[in-house]
C-alpha cells in the first residue's frame, strides 16, 4: 500500500481513534499508521503534552514524525519518563525511523537511557531536531544503544546526565558500541551540556542495553563532521582512579572519526577543585581525520587555537540557535572541501573552503551600487553582513589598476571617476571579498536641431489672387484699396487688382 500522511490535529496526551487522515494525538498516532506512513505535527500554539502515566512515546515501526519547526514543534515535558523510547520490537524488522523540524525536550525518566530519546537498535535520524532540557542515567538527551543514530542540522543543548552511584554518561549524548552501533553528526552543535563523564558525547563499548531486540548488525564507527561541541561540563566519576576525563567529548573505544569540527570552550568542574579546559580523554583522543581546530592539545595533533566562538546562542538564524565564529576566527576555511549546508541551511563553502564547525561565515551582502553601465561620475554602495559589529574593508579597481584596500563603512562613496570599467570589492577585514562590476560611460551630446525645411509655396485662391516672388532688385507693390506700397517680400500672396 502506497504510504499516508496523518495530521494531528490536537496537542493533548491520550489514546483515540484516527479518521480518515487525521489523529486526535500523537500517541494515537503511533499505535494507529502502517509502516511507512508520515505522521505530521503541526504547531498549536503551545507544546505537545505527555501524559507520564501512559508512559513514553514508544516508536516500533517505520514512520516518519515531520513538524513545523524545531521552533515551533515542541514535543514532551517533564513526565518522569522518556520522550521518545524507539525500539526495534523481539520478532520483526529493524524500524527506520525520520524525526523532522521539531523540538523535543524535558523528558527526565527516573532510572533509565535517554532522557528524551532512547533509541534500542533502530535505524533513527534526527534533521533539524532541537534535543533541549533532558536529564537521564545516561544520554540525558540522547542513548544510542546498538542502533544507527544520524542527526544532522540539528541542535542537542542543556541535557543532563546524573546519577550520584556510578558514572552518569553522554549528557548530550550517550553512544554505545557493543556490535559497532553507527553515529554519524554533521553541521549540528552540541553545547551546555552536563555529566560526570562526557558532557557533550559519550562513546562507550559494552554489554547491550535493555530492549535491544534482534538489532545486532555490524555498522560503521562513529563519525562527527564539521560539528561544534562546545561550553560542555564534566565533574568527573569520584569512583574512578582517575576522575579526569574528556568534558567535550569521551571514548572508552577507538576509531572515533571527527572531521572539519571545533571541539573547544569545555570545562572539567569537580565539585573539590578549580575548574579546567578538558575537552577529550588524554588518553584516548578521537581520531584526527583533519581540519579540525580544538583550543587545547589533548584532542587534536595540530596546533590548539581559540576559535573564537560566541559564548551564547545566536537566534533567529535557523529553526535551531547556535554558537557563532568571528570572521577573524582560525576556524574559517579550516574544514577543506565539502559540500551541502552548515546547520542553519547556508549553501557551504562560502570563502575558499568550508569553515570547520556548524556554522559557515557568510560573505558580506552588497545591497545596493550603480547600474552596470552609469554616466555619473560619482558611485555609492551600501553593504552588511549578518553578524554585527564586523569591520569591513573596501578596494576600488578601476582603468588606472588595482586600488587599495582601506577600512570602510557603509555607505561608501567614490567620487571624481572618469570613463572606463570598474570593480568595487568588500569584505570582512581580512576575510573573502564580494564584487559589483559597474562602467562609467561619457556623457553623450544632445543630438543636432533639425535642418530647416524651405518654406513651402503659397497657394493662389483661383479667380482671386496670384502668386509672385522677386527675381531681382527690390519689389514693391501697393494693394487694392491702398495708398502706400509694400514690399513683396512680406507677401505670400497679391490679391487681383
Amino acid at each position: 500500500a502506497a504510504a499516508d500522511t496523518y495530521t494531528v490535529t490536537s496537542p493533548d496526551d491520550g489514546l483515540g481513534t484516527c479518521t480518515a487522515t487525521t489523529c486526535p494525538t500523537l500517541r494515537t498516532a503511533l499505535e494507529f499508521v502502517a509502516p511507512g506512513d508520515t505522521i505530521r505535527l503541526p504547531d498549536h500554539g503551545r507544546p505537545y503534552a505527555q501524559n507520564g502515566q501512559l508512559g513514553p512515546f514508544e516508536i516500533t515501526r517505520s514512520v516518519k514524525l515531520v513538524g513545523d519547526g524545531a521552533n515551533r514543534t515542541v514535543i514532551g515535558g517533564n513526565a518522569g519518563v522518556q520522550v521518545f523510547r524507539v525500539q526495534t520490537p523481539e520478532a520483526g524488522p529493524t524500524p527506520t525511523v525520520v524525526m523532522r523540524h521539531l523540538q523535543v525536550r524535558g523528558g527526565n525518566p527516573s532510572f533509565d537511557w535517554g532522557g528524551n530519546i532512547a533509541n534500542f537498535g533502530a535505524d533513527l535520524t534526527l534533521d533539524h531536531v532541537r534535543v533541549t532540557g533532558g536529564r537521564a542515567f545516561r544520554g540525558g538527551g540522547i542513548a544510542n544503544i546498538d542502533g544507527s543514530l544520524v542527526i544532522r542540522h540539528s541542535l542537542i543543548d542543556h541535557n543532563t546526565a546524573a546519577y550520584v552511584e556510578s558514572g552518569a554518561h553522554g549528557g548530550g549524548i550517550y553512544n554505545l558500541t557493543s556490535f559497532d552501533g553507527a553515529l554519524l553528526v554533521h553541521d549540528s552543535t552540541i553545547a551546555f551540556n552536563t555529566a560526570q563523564i562526557g558532557g557533550g558525547v559519550y562513546v562507550d563499548s559494552g554489554s547491550v542495553g535493555p530492549g535491544l531486540g534482534q538489532a545486532q548488525r555490524r555498522l560503521a564507527a562513529p563519525v562527527l563532521q564539521r560539528v561544534t561541541i562546545a561550553r560542555n561540563t564534566a565533574a568527573g566519576d569520584p569512583f574512578e582512579p582517575n576522575p579526569e576525563r574528556g568534558a567535550g567529548i569521551d571514548v572508552s573505544v577507538s576509531g572515533v572519526s571527527v572531521s572539519g569540527s571545533i571541539i573547544a570552550n569545555n570545562v572539567y568542574a569537580p565539585e573539590e577543585g578549580q575548574p579546567r579546559p578538558a575537552n577529550c580523554r588524554p588518553n584516548l583522543p578521537p581520531a584526527d581525520a583533519g581540519g579540525n581546530l580544538s583550543d587545547t592539545a589533548e584532542c587534536f595533533a595540530s596546533a590548539p587555537a581559540d576559535p573564537q566562538l560566541s559564548t551564547q546562542f545566536a537566534e533567529n538564524f535557523g529553526e535551531t540557535p547556535l554558537l557563532t565564529i568571528p570572521p577573524s576566527s582560525p576556524a574559517v576555511n579550516r574544514a577543506g572541501a565539502c559540500t551541502g549546508t552548515d546547520q542553519r541551511d547556508l549553501p557551504r563553502p562560502q570563502g575558499a573552503a568550508c569553515d570547520a564547525g556548524a556554522f559557515e561565515v557568510s560573505v558580506p551582502a552588497i545591497v545596493s551600487g550603480p547600474p552596470e553601465a552609469t554616466t555619473s561620475t560619482t558611485v555609492t554602495f551600501a553593504f552588511g553582513h549578518e553578524l554585527p559589529g564586523v569591520a569591513f574593508e573596501c578596494r576600488l579597481d578601476g582603468p588606472a589598476g588595482p586600488g587599495p584596500w582601506v577600512p570602510c563603512t557603509s555607505p561608501r562613496t567614490y567620487a571624481g571617476l572618469t570613463g572606463g570599467p570598474y570593480t568595487f570589492w568588500v569584505r570582512v577585514a581580512g576575510g573573502e571579498p564580494v564584487a559589483l562590476a559597474f562602467r562609467v560611460v561619457a556623457q553623450q551630446p544632445p543630438p543636432p536641431p533639425p535642418p530647416p525645411q524651405p518654406e513651402p509655396t503659397p497657394n493662389p485662391v483661383f479667380g482671386r489672387s496670384v502668386s509672385i516672388k522677386p527675381t531681382q532688385g527690390r519689389v514693391r507693390v501697393r494693394l487694392p484699396g491702398t495708398k502706400r506700397f509694400v514690399n513683396l517680400d512680406s507677401l505670400d500672396t497679391i490679391p487681383f487688382g
